[in-house]
Parts: structure tokens; sequence; C-alpha cells
């Protein structure tokens, strides 16, 4: 995008628009110089996107908002929800607006403001996460249904918005290209994992039983004896909600809203990686367990009950960030970590760098994405990525095919897992045309086009053996 290409028709991807424009403008407004520029630029984003949503919730709900931010700052990022994810805004997002569901389905008045910040949040979800269009309708539909004390002059206007920043974002994306990668491509995947995780048929229950699964299945970790604490307190504030306010319909109703928050299921105590997918899930948990929780401070027969409660979850919280387990207490190398999971994307960049010339191009077989941002290089492609979900289609391969007979990029990369010596995934015909670069004398994942030699010099060849990378001594 920043090249000017056109999301969707001219680059490949199979997610909802907004952290792609998000990506855009932070890179826009910081200009990053460096992976490691471009990667603290987005994390600060999150840093400063979760702080901004920490004050709403406080300001908001107060108490609760208090209660929720210390505990769900305190322990998220053993779900990721530090990184830049759609899950780790969709997570606040959601929350916030689980809060005013509460509020209006115990009787309490939504203010036009609420109204408006709702249906922001609801187009936001929409338009960042796939998996979570139904649960953020379905809130804010409920909201607008439930609050029968405000006029429908402010619930019109609120649906308005909603449905001008909607048709906007739509009028400017190619519908078409839009509608296949998201609804086309995404299916073998919505499949996949469907069988994947056993979220399907009688299986589908145990999305709407996930606080009752933490206790009896999961992975071992740190994080399930957190959940664990907090479904003891879910499950007590459960029965004295049952019991004092006999609204056994709203409950299942938020219940099943908990559910479709679980929809992309993962076993409870699953920390990073899949673990991003309980993001949403978890949030509205908490939000849940301290609006039930402070609610029952409000009545004197059920004070003691919430000292108790207070006292537990405050000895809890400490517990969770002061423990020898806690991530806190880890003494991670994080110049170490960086260094493993970036340094193959800089050094492959800055060998292709140094070995181009002005209106070169690359291609990066099913894989590894960030060559391109390191490189500068663009991409030979016509969707300009070409990733393992692609590979299904006829659309694309085609294009593939033809890429490498009209439009041969003048580097290639071969997915550094296809096979043990990296051997290209490019056709058969074409693999005399490109030569394989070494590293340490040992075969690299990297290809240049023959003709490409006789455009290099001795100087180019010499900057990139600093590196520790250069031809096969057979060509020398």
């Amino acid at each position: 995008m920043i090249k000017g290409k056109a999301l969707y028709s001219q680059i490949f991807f199979n997610h909802q628009p907004l952290m792609a424009f998000l990506s855009y403008w932070i890179q826009k407004i910081t200009q990053p110089i460096s992976i490691y520029h471009l990667v603290i630029y987005h994390r600060k984003f999150i840093l400063y996107f979760s702080l901004a949503m920490d004050f709403l919730m406080i300001f908001r709900f107060q108490r609760k908002g208090i209660a929720f931010v210390f505990f769900y700052e305190a322990t998220k990022y053993y779900l990721m929800g530090n990184f830049f994810l759609p899950e780790a805004l969709i997570a606040y997002l959601l929350a916030f607006n689980f809060g005013l569901l509460l509020e209006s389905l115990w009787g309490k008045t939504l203010s036009q403001i609420d109204f408006l910040i709702a249906s922001g949040f609801t187009f936001a979800v929409v338009f960042l996460g796939l998996p979570y269009i139904p649960i953020a309708i379905l809130l804010y539909g409920l909201m607008l249904v439930s609050t029968k004390k405000n006029s429908l002059k402010q619930k019109s206007f609120s649906i308005i918005i909603f449905l001008l920043l909607s048709t906007i974002t739509l009028i400017s994306l190619p519908l078409k290209d839009y509608l296949f990668d998201l609804l086309i491509v995404n299916n073998q995947f919505i499949t996949s994992e469907v069988q994947r995780t056993g979220v399907t048929g009688l299986g589908l229950a145990k999305i709407f039983f996930y606080p009752l699964l933490i206790f009896l299945t999961g992975r071992p970790s740190f994080f399930r004896g957190i959940l664990i604490g907090l479904a003891i307190v879910f499950f007590i504030l459960l029965f004295f909600q049952i019991l004092r306010r006999k609204k056994t319909k709203e409950i299942l109703l938020l219940i099943f809203l908990m559910g479709l928050a679980a929809i992309r299921f993962v076993p409870p105590g699953t920390v990073f990686y899949e673990a991003f997918h309980l993001l949403s899930w978890y949030a509205i948990f908490l939000v849940v367990i301290f609006y039930w929780m402070f609610e029952l401070s409000g009545q004197k027969k059920f004070k003691k009950i919430f000292s108790l409660l207070a006292i537990f979850i405050t000895i809890f919280w400490i517990y969770c960030f002061f423990s020898p387990k806690s991530f806190l207490m880890e003494k991670a190398d994080l110049q170490s970590e960086f260094t493993v999971n970036f340094a193959p994307y800089y050094s492959y960049g800055t060998v292709i760098k140094i070995l181009a010339k002005s209106g070169d191009t690359l291609f990066l077989d099913q894989w590894d994405d960030l060559i391109y941002w390191a490189s500068t290089l663009d991409s030979s492609f016509e969707y300009s990525l070409y990733t393992p979900a692609m590979i299904k289609f006829d659309k694309f391969n085609q294009a593939r095919l033809k890429m490498f007979e009209v439009n041969p990029p003048n580097f290639y990369y071969s997915y550094y897992g296809a096979s043990e010596n990296c051997s290209p995934l490019f056709p058969e015909k074409y693999k005399n045309d490109y030569l394989q670069l070494f590293f340490s004398n040992k075969p690299t994942c990297l290809y240049i086009k023959r003709t490409k030699l006789a455009e290099t010099s001795e100087s180019q060849w010499e900057e990139v053996k600093k590196l520790g990378f250069g031809l096969p001594n057979t060509t020398k």
C-alpha cells in the first residue's frame, strides 16, 4: 500500500481491512528506517491504544473499569495482547460494548455518547476481525433493543453513524476481490479450523460452557491457574446473581454472547501463539466478573460476600503479578529474542537491497513477507503476496505461472520450510534461470536471476560477503 497498490485487487489479503489501514498510517507517520523501528512503532501503537481504552473504561465504568484494567493489563501478555494483532484491539472494543449491554440489561439508562461510541466500536470490530462480526452486531443490536428508556432519535443517530462508516469503507474497497479473499478463500480455513478444534455439531456447545471447561480440561500453565481462580469467582457471582436478581433469561443471554467470543476455540491454559484467539472472551469474562461483583456491593445483605470476594481478588491479583511464575519475573533476553525472530528478514532483505538496482523485483514464495519491506523491492506477482492460503485456487496459481513467463522476478525466495535445502518451488523449466546463494558455504533459500550476475559489481559482492553470503564456488 505504501507503494501505491490497492488492497485486495493488487494485494492479496484474506482479512478485514482496518488492520492493514492502521499499519499503513503508522508507517506513513513514523517513517521507520529499520525492522526494529517498524516493530517498535507498531507495538507502541498497541500500547497507546491500550492506555486510551483503559482511561475510557475507567471513566465510563469507574470502579468496575479500574478492576478490569488492573487485571486485564496484568495478564493479557499470556494471550499476546501486547502484539499488533486485530484481537488485541477487538478485546477492548467488545469489552466496552459488553459493559454497556450489562448496564442496559440491569436497568440503567445509556447516554447519547454511549450509543455513538458503541456504533463506532461495532464498526471497528466488524472491519477488524471476520469471526467477531456476529458478537459485535448482536451486542450492538441488543443494546439498542434493551434500552427502552432512551429515545428513538438517540438510537437512530447511532445506527446512521454505524451504517455511514460501514458504507464508506465498503465503497472504498474493490468489492469483488474483497469478497473473494474474505469469503471464498477463508472458507477453507473455517472448515479446517472447525474440524481441528471440534467446534461442530454437539462440540459447538463447549464454547458456551468455556468457564466450566477451565476446571475439566486444558493445558497446564500458570495462566490456566489464573483462569481457574477467576472461574471460581465467576460461578460464585453467577449463583448470587440468580439468587438476587432472578434474571435467568438475561444471564443465559450473556453466557451465549460470551460463547460467541470464544468461537475460535483454544483449550483453556493455552498461552501465546494461538492463545490470542481467546483475548476477546477473556476481556468479556473479566467485565462480567467485575460488573457482577460491584453490583453486589450496593446491597447490604451481600456486602460481606462482596468484601470477601474483593479481598480474594486483590490477593489473587498480587499473586498473579508477583509470583515467581509470572511473566514479569522471567529473565528474558529481549535483544536475543528480537534477533532470533527478525534477523533472517534483515539479512536476506539487506543482501537483496545491496545487489538490486532500480526497477528490480522480488518474489517470496508462500511466507516471510517481511523481506519485501526489508529489501524495499516491489513484488513481481500480480497480487503482491503469495501465501499458503492461495495454493488451492487456480486464479492465483495461474497468475504465479504467468509471472515467471511474462515478468520473472530478479530475486526469488523459496519458503524456508519447503525442504531441508530450500529447494525452489518455482516451475521446473525456470530452475536453470536462477542461481542459489550461499551463507557460510551452505545453500540458502535465496535465488538470483542469472542475468543479474552481469549487472552486479565486485564491490556489491564484497558488501554481501560481509554478511556471510555469496555465490557457490563453482560460479567464481
